[in-house]
């Protein structure tokens, strides 16, 4: 709810310095997450971590489409700060290690510890790769 709060603020500061790009960019953005805010059974409130979502899909649509790279700018400063892969290999190690990890099943309980614990801070096909050399050669990537 807090990212939702400085979209408005920072979109209300756009129009007052007359930024077109930012402005453009954020009302869409907030276009999109009162969409999302709508269900079956009424408005819903998103959290930070499905407004980060919603903001990822964005700027992949951006870059597939071969859109403006300043509208790019503008939302990912919206999103949170990327965790390296050696920062990734630390934390997976550390969690394979302690739950005793050894196995391809156990990946899905890996991948769902990040995607609670780290949403929208990681590269999903990173930490795949990363956990499944973990998983059957754990010397190979150290």
């Amino acid at each position: 709810m807090e990212l939702q709060k400085q979209i408005n603020v920072d979109l209300v500061t756009a129009m007052k310095s007359k930024d077109t790009i930012t402005l453009n960019v954020l009302r869409v953005l907030k276009g999109e997450i009162q969409r999302a805010e709508q269900s079956s059974k009424g408005k819903i409130e998103l959290s930070d971590s499905d407004i980060i979502k919603l903001i990822k899909k964005s700027i992949d649509g951006i870059n597939e489409t071969g859109g403006d790279q300043a509208e790019v700018l503008v939302l990912e400063k919206y999103m949170p700060k990327q965790i390296s892969e050696s920062d990734i290999i630390i934390i997976a190690t550390k969690l394979i290690l302690k739950e005793n990890y050894n196995s391809q099943k156990d990946m899905s309980k890996i991948m769902g510890y990040f995607n609670q614990n780290y949403a929208g801070q990681y590269d999903g096909k990173i930490l795949s790769e990363v956990v499944k050399k973990l998983l059957t050669n754990p010397e190979s990537i150290l």
